[in-house]
């Protein structure tokens, strides 16, 4: 199994998380994925090396059925983090500038 070597590691004293680091000697799988309350967050590596970073939230609508027995969840706020720009004046989906450094958003649980 691809990512045997991927194990979870203390970041400080209130974080946890995973390194991938894209070395073709210790192959990593293709997602990595983190389900919480109201959804999920997807990492998909493409075949050019880069990344992809998928944020869901859970819908319980029947629109996939994977979602089943998850709580429901919904955006309710986002925000891009430009160098030198207050996060306020960036226009969403600006993300052609490269000094673009950080994407948020926020997903209440229902």
């Amino acid at each position: 199994m691809k990512g045997k070597h991927i194990k979870l590691k203390q970041f400080g004293t209130d974080r946890i998380g995973f390194t991938l680091e894209g070395n073709p000697e210790k192959p990593e799988p293709t997602y990595a994925s983190i389900e919480f309350p109201g959804g999920e967050i997807t990492l998909a590596r493409t075949s050019d090396g880069s990344y992809w970073a998928h944020i869901n939230c859970f819908r319980s609508d029947g629109f996939d059925e994977s979602e089943a027995g998850h709580r429901r969840g919904r955006f309710t706020d986002s925000r891009i983090d430009t160098q030198g720009q207050h996060a306020s004046e960036v226009i969403g989906g600006d993300f052609a500038r490269p000094d673009t450094y950080h994407v948020a958003v926020k997903i209440e649980v229902e």
